[in-house]
């Protein structure tokens, strides 16, 4: 069955001309960031794991996604802005994000860093003391965590 190569480039350079004839051929093996894969499967699903497409949407579905998108932004934007002014307290926030999609989506080292005497280091040092991973959700939260994130930031 004849190869294809999936991919020209090695390290950001693209290869020669020679070189990517030969990996077509099957007349040189592959290594680091090649792969061969039959060429009939070229454009088949299993072989678009390195890129999906995004789903085909109607332009009237794509404005109503780019709505969403730009009114969740907005709003954590105006809920940040809460945090800083302390007209929102984080307690309320938290309770909040049981009935807020857009709140529970919020990463808690952005909510941390939104309040007021805490900046990025601290944010950070504070969600390691407590076991936060950097990249967790504000709905990812337990019990454990959100009791402990309340006690050391309590005034």
């Amino acid at each position: 069955m004849p190869l294809a190569v999936t991919a020209v480039h090695h390290r950001r350079r693209a290869l020669p001309a020679a070189r990517v004839q030969s990996l077509r051929q099957g007349r040189e093996s592959t290594i680091g960031h090649f792969s061969k894969v039959p060429e009939d499967a070229v454009g088949s699903a299993r072989y678009r794991a390195f890129m999906p497409l995004p789903p085909s949407l109607s332009p009237d579905q794509r404005q109503a996604a780019l709505d969403k998108a730009a009114a969740a932004r907005r709003l954590r934007a105006e809920l940040k802005e809460k945090l800083k002014m302390g007209s929102l307290t984080l307690k309320e926030l938290l309770d909040q994000s049981a009935n807020d999609d857009v709140v529970a989506k919020m990463k808690v080292v952005s909510v941390l860093e939104s309040l007021p005497g805490l900046g990025k280091v601290k944010a950070r040092r504070l969600m390691e003391e407590i076991g936060i991973s950097e990249t967790r959700k504000v709905q990812g939260l337990g019990q454990q965590q959100r009791r402990r994130l309340l006690e050391k930031l309590a005034p």
